[in-house]
């Protein structure tokens, strides 16, 4: 690995980052296995065992060998103290009354079940603007899934209408504490974005045109990688822009047919578009090499049957982009014009100053913080559609931000 200049939104290099992850896994005595599948733009997976093999979670990565490998590494590590710390960070048991329709959640629908059990408690974390000092609570288990099955002492609160909007997004986990929060901001906002997209086009059948995105010229790095993820897949690869109306841009790339029955897609969200382009098309390439692994593959055959009984929700999770492209106008658009390369702080303080122009607040929690400074973070923005999770195979419907896209494009 060359010591070159660290890679966007990143602070460390990759070869100082592939030391660090190494070091940290060495500290909690955790052994490591490593398996590529893919030639040039792979599918990294790691799987973490503790000393005596009582705790073993795994990770993925994407992209180039050398980034994918220690990609993998840093999300084995960030499951791992997930699972198994998840609960450790400071946590405030908060009356359920402390919840209700003002503020910053003013359009968090996905609390309503909340406001209707006045008397129970919930274990909560707090979560601090990075802007300032303005904090708030937010129920714990609604970022960490499988709480519900375990909660602390002194949670009174029933999790049966709630659990299945619970899951990991704007968890993440970073060489420094920018890192970590950066990437936890961008993938709240990319979720966010594809619930839209996944609504617009395949639970409501909207009539709204595509942003279909030009390849880059030759020359430019990204046409490289285009291509490379092409070759690695035998196949076309299309990337729409489907960004919302917040600042950062967010992409999906998919292959062109489709694979079916459960369409693979890759997304990526970022302030720079080419950045958040190439981790949609490395993501595309490390989903399409994972089903290949009989285990992922079988997982998708049981969400597709899991979802048979509700066709919208199963439409999109098929995600039929032949029957797409096919049916929706299309407007080609370029990449936007590349701005100079800013600090991983500043991407923070843009994103936290544009989400709050939009009337909601981002906060950040640090789950665990070691003493070389890798961050284990949370954020949350309370009021962004959750709708995403129905490519899991969940069974949902569209919270307040969803339904009002309906209403006004319906």
């Amino acid at each position: 690995m060359s010591a070159l200049s660290p890679p966007d939104e990143r602070e460390l290099t990759l070869f100082d980052a592939h030391v660090r992850i190494h070091q940290e896994l060495a500290s909690l005595g955790l052994s490591s296995t490593l398996h590529v599948a893919g030639n040039t733009v792979v599918n990294a997976r790691v799987l973490l065992s503790s000393s005596d093999a009582s705790r073993q979670t795994g990770g993925s990565g994407k992209g180039y060998k050398e980034a994918a490998c220690t990609g993998a590494y840093f999300e084995a590590l960030e499951h791992y103290l997930t699972e198994f710390h998840g609960k450790q960070a400071p946590i405030e048991l908060i009356p359920a009354h402390h919840f209700s329709r003002r503020d910053y959640l003013t359009d968090d629908s996905v609390l309503d079940v909340i406001y209707q059990d006045q008397d129970s408690t919930l274990a909560c974390r707090r979560y601090t603007s990075p802007l300032d000092d303005h904090s708030f609570c937010y129920p714990l288990a609604l970022s960490l899934p499988g709480y519900s099955e375990a909660p602390v002492n002194g949670d009174t609160f029933n999790y049966a209408s709630l659990k299945r909007y619970c899951c990991n997004s704007g968890i993440a986990i970073g060489a420094t504490w920018n890192e970590a929060v950066l990437h936890a901001i961008n993938e709240c906002l990319e979720r966010d974005a594809l619930s839209l997209f996944l609504l617009h086009h395949f639970y409501y059948l909207h009539d709204h045109p595509l942003r279909m995105l030009n390849r880059p010229a030759a020359h430019e790095p990204l046409f490289q990688l285009w291509s490379d993820v092409e070759k690695e897949l035998d196949t076309q690869v299309i990337v729409l822009d489907i960004s919302s109306e917040f600042l950062a841009r967010t992409y999906l790339a998919f292959t062109v047919p489709c694979i079916r029955p459960v369409g693979l897609f890759g997304s990526g969200t970022s302030l720079c578009p080419e950045h958040a382009v190439s981790r949609a098309l490395t993501e595309l390439a490390q989903m399409v090499l994972a089903v290949q692994q009989p285990d992922v593959a079988r997982l998708l055959r049981l969400q597709d049957c899991h979802l048979a009984p509700f066709p919208r929700l199963q439409r999109c999770l098929q995600l039929d982009t032949d029957d797409l492209l096919a049916r929706a106008v299309t407007h080609r658009v370029q990449l936007p014009v590349p701005q100079p390369k800013q600090p991983v702080s500043e991407h923070i303080r843009r994103l936290a100053e544009d989400i709050r122009s939009h009337q909601k607040e981002l906060g950040v929690s640090v789950m665990y913080h070691t003493a070389l400074g890798t961050t284990l973070a949370n954020v949350v923005i309370p009021g962004l559609e959750r709708f995403y999770i129905v490519t899991s195979g969940n069974v949902v419907i569209p919270q307040a931000r969803g339904l009002q896209l309906h209403e006004l494009y319906g």
